[in-house]
């Protein structure tokens, strides 16, 4: 990185860091509570295992239902 590839760089951190310090109040506070973010994880994971469970399910039944569905390969 040249000098002025770096002068540059850290201007923009510069402005950045500026950016930052000028932010709204809209921004500085969460909207999202720590305990609102592990319910929505939690009900993130449980949704995955039921969709899994369900293709499991699904497969199950797919794989009892195709032998007879193709009948006697010598037909």
């Amino acid at each position: 990185m040249s000098r002025y590839e770096r002068a540059q760089f850290f201007e923009t951190l510069c402005r950045l860091q500026a950016a930052y310090l000028d932010r709204s109040d809209d921004d500085l506070r969460s909207d999202l509570s720590i305990d609102d973010a592990m319910a929505y994880a939690e009900a993130v994971m449980a949704a995955f295992a039921l969709e899994l469970e369900g293709e499991a399910v699904l497969d199950e039944v797919d794989a009892e239902a195709a032998p007879s569905a193709m009948g006697d390969p010598r037909d």
